[in-house]
């Protein structure tokens, strides 16, 4: 069941030199319903633009979007999404941070979700703690429980992890993926690092100048350790991905014996 649709869909923007700078062309593109989308590309090819649209935060000049058939003309509780800056509040507690979206429910309800979504991302000794007492990689925990707490059908990720170190990155995609999976949540979440979107994605856009380059099907096994991502398969993606991105064909220096 196809529950995102671009059709046509075109974003254009005005420069601060008066030229026009169109940041997505004619965009097609179906995301069937709980499916991990990742989104590589260059910087400046329309990774960003695309989520921030599909958040309606950008609105298209050109194109039609749809969430389960509603036109997105804004920000909703229905597309939740998780920035590359830390957002969490640092005025509030981490269990207010998670109950920020839950405004509505009863108490006791309210209370429940939060210590659900504690308990998942392993925060349940630090509901009470404030921000600045947490790691950079417990914020982004923080930010996950807040946002599925939400119980929004979509989450966007706009390159969420990439100021983690290695060891911390790993845990966070364990937790991420547990979550997916528990509540069916459908993911588009950008990257610009190829590991990271084969152990994440069920499927990967390569996207640039603003156009979808590649739509390549990433159905490799889960958990994706050491040997699944040395596989065959693996490396075939790998290569595909990076051939779109023109990586290692054009030395950026000539030799001084040249």
């Amino acid at each position: 069941m196809t529950l995102i649709k671009f059709e046509k869909f075109a974003v254009e923007f005005t420069l601060g030199n008066g030229r026009q700078f169109t940041a997505l062309k004619g965009l097609d593109l179906d995301i069937p319903k709980g499916q991990f989308v990742c989104i590589v590309g260059k910087s400046g090819g329309g990774k960003s633009t695309l989520v921030r649209s599909l958040a309606g935060l950008t609105l298209p000049t050109g194109g039609k979007l749809t969430v389960d058939g509603q036109p997105v003309t804004g920000p909703s509780r229905d597309r939740a999404m998780v920035f590359q800056e830390d957002t969490v509040f640092p005025w509030m507690r981490v269990d207010e941070n998670v109950g920020f979206g839950l405004q509505g429910l009863l108490p006791e309800k309210k209370r429940e979700r939060i210590e659900k979504w504690l308990q998942a991302v392993g925060l349940a000794d630090f509901s009470k703690a404030w921000p600045r007492e947490l790691s950079g990689g417990m914020r982004k925990r923080v930010a996950l429980a807040t946002v599925f707490a939400m119980g929004s059908p979509v989450l966007i990720m706009d390159e969420p992890f990439g100021a983690l170190d290695f060891v911390t990155r790993a845990n966070i995609h364990a937790i991420l993926l547990d979550l997916w999976r528990a509540s069916g949540t459908t993911v588009v979440f950008v990257t610009h690092d190829i590991e990271e979107a084969l152990v994440l994605g069920d499927r990967i856009l390569v996207v640039s100048d603003g156009r979808i380059l590649d739509d390549l099907s990433c159905d490799l096994a889960r958990p994706r350790d050491e040997d699944v991502l040395g596989s065959t398969k693996a490396v075939g993606l790998r290569k595909a991905i990076i051939g779109h991105l023109g990586i290692g064909r054009q030395p950026m220096l000539e030799s001084a014996d040249q």
